[in-house]
């Protein structure tokens, strides 16, 4: 089994849909391994070149390690394509061939060592393991972002009765008075205009947090025309989602994520600083966990970040993985 370089991004685009069938096909990739996501996270971030390793049998797409090739602190650096701002990247395999895949795309690496100083793959899962090793090459494991995900019950009543007592309260009493003030409503996005409604809404919100710390936030110039293009095209694979929280027809809180593969994953949020009385963005993600259950999920991800609010809502932490990796014990000790 021999891996294939791809060294460009029009290669990538080629294999688009075998690349997207290999998604599907396996059950730990997440959202931000699909071509949906990689291929906007190129046009307005990548650089230097594609240098992505691919392992076929005939034109079945059986493994796929998504990398770029770049200049980074004076080494030539392969890093994962969706860095940066992607909560789980890595390798994708067919079930039953990550075993072979593996060996051989570390082996077209260890080829090409002539090329590349160091590989710095980020956001690995918490048990990508030994499927790193080989034997020409020096690889070494690192605790990275701290990550929080909740199980979710087979049912919103079995859910708000998993709640601590003080926040099921908290909920009910914020609801309440929100209601009291005005008319309450709860949207998940229907149509795609919708969508797009929400979405902007999210990006108002989320600035306004952020530019009362004096900050542009993380949804700001490339990063939100990267977000518009590729929330759309995961929302017509039917992968994306956007939550609202609607006060009188306004929006004053939403959340943004993916459903996929009976998980939710919940990427980024936004809520109405001047409306902290009625604590929006805790209502609105006690919906946004309502409609995960609702549609299958066994797991709600809140991805990166140990945050005190997460603690909450009976969380699960642990770390994803940074391996770097060299190809001589001169460059690992620089």
């Amino acid at each position: 089994m021999d891996a294939q370089l791809l060294d460009n991004i029009d290669a990538l685009h080629s294999i688009e849909s075998q690349w997207s069938a290999l998604y599907e096909a396996c059950p730990y990739a997440a959202p931000f391994q699909h071509p949906a996501w990689i291929l906007p996270w190129w046009n307005a971030f990548g650089s230097g070149k594609v240098f992505t390793f691919a392992v076929w049998d005939g034109r079945r797409l059986l493994a796929l390690l998504p990398a770029f090739l770049h200049e980074w602190e004076g080494q030539r650096q392969i890093t994962l394509l969706g860095n940066g701002i992607s909560d789980r990247l890595g390798p994708l395999a067919v079930p039953g061939h990550a075993e072979a895949a593996m060996p051989a795309i570390l082996e077209a690496l260890a080829r090409r060592a002539s090329e590349w100083d160091v590989c710095s793959f980020e956001d690995l899962p918490a048990d990508c393991g030994s499927m790193w090793e080989h034997r020409e090459l020096i690889g070494k494991t690192i605790p990275y972002h701290v990550c929080a995900c909740r199980r979710l019950p087979d049912s919103a009543d079995a859910l708000q009765a998993s709640l601590p007592h003080g926040l099921r309260r908290n909920l009910r009493r914020y609801l309440d008075k929100m209601r009291s003030a005005g008319q309450v409503q709860f949207r998940c996005a229907a149509s795609e205009d919708e969508f797009e409604t929400y979405l902007k809404a999210l990006f108002r919100l989320h600035a306004c947090r952020w530019n009362q710390r004096g900050e542009p936030g993380m949804l700001s110039g490339a990063l939100r025309s990267f977000h518009r293009e590729s929330a759309l095209r995961l929302w017509r694979l039917g992968k994306a989602r956007c939550f609202a929280l609607r006060l009188d027809g306004a929006p004053i809180a939403a959340i943004y994520g993916f459903s996929d593969k009976q998980r939710f994953w919940s990427y980024q949020s936004g809520f109405d600083p001047a409306m902290m009385e009625y604590s929006p963005g805790s209502l609105i993600l006690n919906f946004a966990m309502e409609q995960a259950i609702a549609e299958g999920n066994r797991i709600f991800d809140f991805l990166r970040g140990d945050e005190r609010y997460k603690r909450d809502w009976g969380t699960e932490f642990e770390c994803n993985r940074h391996m770097m990796m060299w190809h001589s014990k001169e460059r690992a000790a620089e």
